[in-house]
């Protein structure tokens, strides 16, 4: 009880030290053997997002640790937060975030791309590709695996 306790305190810290505390999110996942984090851990690019191919020149990217804690660039602003999986439940916790303004373009691509990251309630791969899916199974975002030079 004590490990978690310090562990949330910490959450909370960093969340407000980024700035930008989002609401947690609760969604079904299929099974727990459905979401190996293990498996999904490493640096992926955004390819797209609610449906749109991105084929723009911000680079938006996430890297997912074996734990489920993800962080990346929002296109603007860098942002942290946790995938968890717990009795068949995945949520998002907090997604904290720095707040820098950028172009009014950046800014409502950071505001999609990290309001879809708060509603995903199940994870799949298929060949590379990461999908984000919401409790309808619809597609939020897609990523890809970075390559040198993303």
């Amino acid at each position: 009880m004590k490990s978690f306790i310090g562990t949330l305190v910490f959450a909370l810290f960093l969340a407000g030290c980024a700035g930008q505390e989002r609401v947690q999110e609760t969604a079904r996942a299929e099974s727990s053997e459905t979401l190996d984090f293990a498996a999904l851990a490493g640096d992926w690019v955004l390819d797209s997002l609610e449906d749109e191919k991105w084929l723009g020149e911000l680079r938006v990217t996430m890297n997912l640790s074996d734990s489920g804690r993800f962080s990346g660039s929002g296109g603007c602003n860098r942002y942290f937060g946790v995938f968890r999986l717990t009795e068949g439940t995945l949520t998002t916790g907090p997604i904290g975030s720095t707040m820098m303004a950028c172009e009014p373009a950046a800014m409502d691509l950071e505001r999609r791309y990290l309001g879809a990251l708060e509603k995903v309630a199940r994870i799949t791969v298929d060949d590379t590709l990461l999908h984000l899916l919401d409790e309808q199974d619809r597609e939020l975002v897609v990523l890809r695996p970075a390559r040198p030079g993303d």
